[in-house]
């Protein structure tokens, strides 16, 4: 049985990097989060990409800006999370599609105590379907139809609008990069190896008075941590920390991004394949709004 606190997936919104559901069964722990095999060391970085002497601050504003909607109108990552804070365990894969005009395609399995759930977000720009399916239950089912943005300025823009996206997980590096540069403060740029992988590690805590990063955890969060490739500024790790019962900080969730694929368009073909979605018919409970 899946832990009812255990499903949590990207909220990628203003507040929260995660969204506990309501989902039945144990939190028997199948994750052990340890410190990164980070190793620092001065690393030659290209400045042309990467600029010289900037600061934290700096560095996330440009890792952000490489992946705006300007830069980037398609995106494909495999992802990973995992979490262990004392309470909720899980490791969970999968991938995140974007396409343009707000189509997306996010699919997670979620493996805890030998059974694994899936979560599965699809958008075409009209409407967002979402589908959790767990062991030994119907799945359930919500299509959320979404009234248009308001139009008196922006009289192109598509119905479903980033907001709804990332409310429901699927805003992918982006989002997080986003709350970071809001929350985050005394960080402090060090380039090193993670993993053998060039890397700049932004690491600092979260801004005192401002909503968490993360919520939901057992464990308070009181660091967060990005890893940007140190060739591209793609940020392939992010860590929230925060110190259990002996004082001493330690991980608390762990997210990777990791065969990050920019602006390969698909075919049509292939939106209709991964923006559509088509109902299994054996969905026990299904809510339209």
């Amino acid at each position: 049985m899946l832990n009812k606190t255990l499903f949590m997936m990207f909220l990628l919104s203003a507040g929260s990097a995660l969204l506990m559901g309501a989902w039945p069964g144990s939190s028997a722990s199948p994750a052990k989060l340890t410190r990164s095999a980070f190793v620092a060391q001065a690393l030659e970085l290209e400045t042309d990409i990467v600029g010289s002497d900037l600061s934290a601050s700096e560095l996330l504003e440009k890792a952000l800006a490489r992946l705006e909607p300007d830069h980037v109108s398609w995106l494909k990552t495999k992802i990973r999370q995992t979490m262990a804070d004392g309470r909720t365990s899980f490791v969970a894969d999968g991938f995140l599609q974007r396409g343009p005009r707000n189509c997306a395609h996010l699919k997670m399995d979620v493996l805890t105590n030998g059974q694994c759930a899936t979560l599965l977000i699809i958008s075409d720009g009209n409407l967002i379907a979402e589908v959790k399916k767990i062991p030994h239950r119907p799945a359930f089912e919500r299509v959320t139809h979404l009234q248009p943005e308001d139009t008196s300025t922006q009289p192109t823009a598509p119905p479903v609008n980033e907001a709804s996206l990332n409310a429901r997980g699927c805003g992918g590096p982006t989002a997080l990069l986003e709350q970071l540069c809001e929350h985050l403060q005394t960080s402090t740029p060090q380039t090193g190896l993670l993993q053998g992988r060039p890397v700049i590690r932004i690491k600092g805590e979260v801004q005192a008075g401002k909503p968490p990063v993360l919520v939901g955890t057992a464990i308070p969060v009181q660091a967060v941590a990005v890893y940007l490739d140190a060739k591209t500024l793609w940020p392939v790790q992010f860590e929230w920390w925060g110190e259990d019962k002996g004082q001493t900080l330690r991980p608390l969730l762990q997210i990777e991004f990791q065969d990050p694929e920019l602006n390969q368009e698909l075919s049509l073909e292939e939106c209709v394949r991964m923006f559509s979605y088509h109902p299994e018919g054996n969905v026990g409970t299904v809510e339209v709004e």
